[in-house]
C-alpha cells in the first residue's frame, strides 16, 4: 500500500491541483502513459541517431515533444478528455512507427496496445481503438513492411490474448465491486432498520415507564405505611434504572441516524446558553455552569438539536456520576477561524470532576462516558472531540465548522451599553424577557392534546393540583376546534397522533 501510494504521488505532477477523484485518476493515468511514451521515444531517438536513421530520429523527436505537450495539457488545462484521447492516439503512433522501423524485432510489442487503450479510454472506446489499431497494423504489415505470416500471426495473437485477458479481468473486478457495493447497501439498510426499530421501541417503552414514574410520585405523597413506602421506592428505583437504559438506547439510535440533519439558521450562543441554563436551574444544588464566549458569534447553518445533544450528554453523565458532589463546569467558546462562508468554533469544557468516571447502577453494572457518541455528532460539522485529564478534573475540546447564514445580527456599539457574550453563570442568568401577559398557574386554563387515554389520565392527575382547568383533545383536529372556540393560557401538545399530528397542529395554531 505504501509503494502504491508512492507511485500515485510520483505521477501526480501538479500536487496542488483541485479536482474530483475521477479527474485526478485520469490525469495520473495520462501522466503514467505519457511518461512511458516520452522515455520510450527518447530511447528510440538515440537508437535511430546512432544507426544514422535520421528520418526516424526526427519522427521520434516529434513524438517526444508531442508526449510532453499532452502531459502539460492534462496537468495545466481543463481539457482532460482531449489529453486522454491524444494519449491513446500517440501511443498507437509510437507502436506503428516502431513496427515500420524494426518490423521483425517488435512483433510482440504491438500486442500491448489493447491493454493501454482499454485502460485509458475505457471498455467501449478502448475496444474500438484496439480494432482500428489492429486493422492499420495489418495493412502496414502486409503492404509496407511485408512481414512474414508467422510474425503477423504472432502479433495479432498477442493483441487478441491481451484484449481478452483484460476484458476478463475487468468483468471479474466489476462483479467483485458490484458484490461489495451490494453488501454495503444491505449493511446500511440493516443498520438503518435497526436504528429505526430501536428508536420506535425506546419510545414505546419510555412512555409507560414515565407513566409508572409519575404515578409512583403521586403515590409517594399519599398515606402509606413504612413497608408500602419502601416497596414503592424499590419499584421507582427499578423503573428509573430501566428509564436510563432506554434513554441510552435512544441516544445510540439517534447518533446512528445522525446524518439526518436539519439545515436551520440559528444563534449557536443562545442555543447552548439556553440548554445549559435549563440544566443548571433544574439541578442548582448539584451543578454550577459557567459559559463564556470570547467574541460575538455569527448566525450559523446547522441543526440546533444536535448541538444540544452534545452538551446534554456531557452534563447528564456528570450529574448521574456525581450525585452527592458539587460539580463545576466551565465552558469557553472561541472563534478559531472565520471566512466569508464558514466559521470554526472551539469549545473548551473544563470540569472539576472526572468525566470518564462511569455511572454506577444498582446491580453493580456501570455506564462509562462514551466519547464516540460526542464524536459522531461532531463529525456532522467536520469537527473533532478530544478528552484529556488535568490535575483537578477533566478537560474536553470540541471543534466544529459551520456555514455562516446570510442573515447576521446587527453589531452593537459600546454606546448601547452592551458587551457581547461576557462570562455568565448560567444558573443565575436572569435576562429573560417577561411575557406580555402574566398568568398565575393556579388560574390558568390548559389544553392537553394527547391521544393515549392512560397518558391523558396521568397528565390530568399530575396537573390537577397546580392548574385550575384542564381540557383534553384526542388529536390535532379536535385541538384546532377547541382552540377556535376557547381561550387557553397553555397548550401541551403530543407529536405522534392520528388524524392530525402535533407538528402540523402547532403550525396551524
Amino acid at each position: 500500500m505504501v509503494i502504491h501510494d508512492g507511485i500515485l504521488r510520483l505521477f501526480q505532477f501538479r500536487k496542488n491541483r483541485e479536482c474530483d477523484v475521477t479527474a485526478l485518476s485520469r490525469i495520473i493515468l495520462v501522466n503514467m502513459v505519457g511518461s512511458v511514451q516520452v522515455a520510450f521515444s527518447l530511447v528510440m531517438l538515440v537508437y535511430a541517431g546512432w544507426k544514422m536513421a535520421f528520418p526516424y530520429a526526427g519522427i521520434f523527436a516529434g513524438l517526444t515533444l508531442a508526449g510532453l505537450a499532452i502531459i502539460f495539457m492534462a496537468n495545466y488545462s481543463s481539457k482532460i478528455i482531449l489529453s486522454i484521447n491524444a494519449t491513446a492516439i500517440l501511443f498507437a503512433l509510437h507502436l506503428l512507427f516502431l513496427h515500420l522501423y524494426l518490423p521483425a524485432k517488435t512483433a510482440a510489442v504491438a500486442g500491448i496496445y489493447p491493454l493501454v487503450a482499454l485502460l485509458v479510454l475505457g471498455n467501449k472506446r478502448g475496444t474500438i481503438a484496439s480494432v482500428v489499431f489492429m486493422v492499420v497494423y495489418l495493412i502496414l504489415a502486409f503492404l509496407v513492411t511485408r512481414s512474414s505470416y508467422l510474425v503477423i500471426a504472432f502479433s495479432v495473437a498477442v493483441m487478441i490474448i491481451t484484449f481478452l485477458l483484460y476484458r476478463l479481468y475487468a468483468v471479474l473486478i466489476n462483479e467483485r465491486l458490484s458484490e461489495t457495493e451490494k453488501q454495503m447497501i444491505e449493511a446500511r439498510n440493516d443498520a438503518k432498520a435497526k436504528s429505526e426499530f430501536i428508536s420506535r421501541l425506546s419510545y414505546q417503552i419510555r412512555t409507560p415507564l414515565n407513566n409508572i414514574m409519575v404515578v409512583g410520585d403521586l403515590l409517594c405523597n399519599s398515606q402509606m405505611d413504612a413497608q408500602q413506602k419502601d416497596m414503592l421506592n424499590t419499584i421507582l428505583a427499578s423503573a428509573n434504572n430501566l428509564v436510563n437504559v432506554v434513554n441510552t438506547l435512544a441516544k445510540v439510535s439517534q447518533t446512528d441516524m445522525s446524518k439526518k440533519v436539519s439545515e436551520l439558521a440559528f444563534d449557536i450562543n443562545a442555543t447552548i446558553r439556553n440548554t445549559l441554563k435549563i440544566t443548571a436551574e433544574q439541578n442548582k444544588h448539584k451543578i454550577e455552569i459557567n459559559y463564556t464566549a470570547s467574541a460575538p458569534m455569527p448566525v450559523v447553518i446547522g441543526d440546533p438539536i444536535r448541538i444540544k445533544q452534545i452538551f446534554l450528554y456531557i452534563t447528564e453523565h456528570l450529574l448521574k456520576t456525581y450525585e452527592s458532589e458539587k460539580i463545576t463546569l466551565d465552558i469557553k467558546a472561541a472563534l478559531q477561524k472565520e471566512t466569508e462562508e464558514q466559521v470554526e468554533i472551539l469549545f473548551e469544557i473544563t470540569s472539576n470532576t472526572d468525566i470518564n468516571e462511569p455511572v454506577s447502577g444498582e446491580g453493580g453494572d456501570s455506564t462509562p462516558f462514551d466519547i464516540s457518541v460526542v464524536q459522531k455528532l461532531v463529525d456532522l460539522y467536520e469537527g473533532k472531540a478530544l478528552l484529556t485529564a488535568i490535575s483537578e478534573g477533566t478537560k474536553m475540546e470540541i471543534m466544529m465548522r459551520f456555514r455562516k447564514s446570510a442573515q447576521q445580527p446587527k453589531p452593537t456599539t459600546p454606546a448601547e451599553g452592551k458587551t457581547a457574550d461576557k462570562s455568565k453563570n448560567v444558573s443565575q442568568e436572569g435576562a429573560v424577557k417577561k411575557a406580555s401577559r402574566a398568568v398565575d398557574l393556579k388560574e390558568a386554563t390548559i389544553l392537553l392534546v394527547e391521544d393515549n387515554p392512560i397518558n391523558q389520565k396521568i397528565a390530568v392527575l399530575s396537573l390537577n393540583k397546580y392548574v385550575k382547568t384542564i381540557e383534553v383533545a384526542n388529536n390535532g383536529k379536535e385541538a384546532l376546534d377547541k382552540f377556535g372556540n376557547n381561550k387557553y393560557d397553555l397548550i401541551l401538545m403530543d407529536i405522534q397522533m392520528p388524524v392530525m399530528d402535533g407538528i402540523t397542529t402547532t403550525k396551524k395554531i
